[in-house]
């Protein structure tokens, strides 16, 4: 049996007494919030106080039912939500960008792979794509 299950979402972000959380009628047990082409891991940034951002969210199996029924629900596999128009506000770095190196001379190195105009996966390295 899997302790957390894990899918991406879009949410809001709000302050509640001081704190800055998300919108959702359920709850998160790790999350990778993405804001502007940036990976913020799991840090609330104060500029982020109600706008939408993106999240790679853990979360009980028991509340299944409610985060596929959320309607900021984007999917479970990285293949289906990069094919989301919804995400383009908040995430919308190409592998060629986001896997590029950086030489010893200072040039940038874009990665030239074949799959190199395809979205990245938020957090992805050339050892995990």
């Amino acid at each position: 049996m899997e302790i957390y299950k894990n899918c991406y979402i879009l949410a809001r972000v709000i302050e509640e007494e001081g704190t800055l959380k998300f919108d959702i009628p359920f709850r998160t047990y790790h999350q990778a919030i993405v804001k502007d082409n940036e990976l913020k891991y799991c840090y609330f940034d104060p500029s982020m106080k109600d706008k939408e951002v993106m999240v790679y969210i853990s979360y009980h199996p028991d509340d299944e039912e409610k985060v596929f029924k959320y309607k900021g629900f984007l999917g479970v596999e990285w293949k289906d939500v990069e094919k989301s128009e919804r995400i383009k506000p908040h995430w919308n770095v190409t592998k060629a960008d986001y896997l590029a190196e950086t030489n010893e001379f200072g040039a940038t190195i874009k990665y030239a792979g074949k799959d190199k105009d395809k979205l990245a996966k938020p957090y992805e390295t050339k050892e995990n794509k």
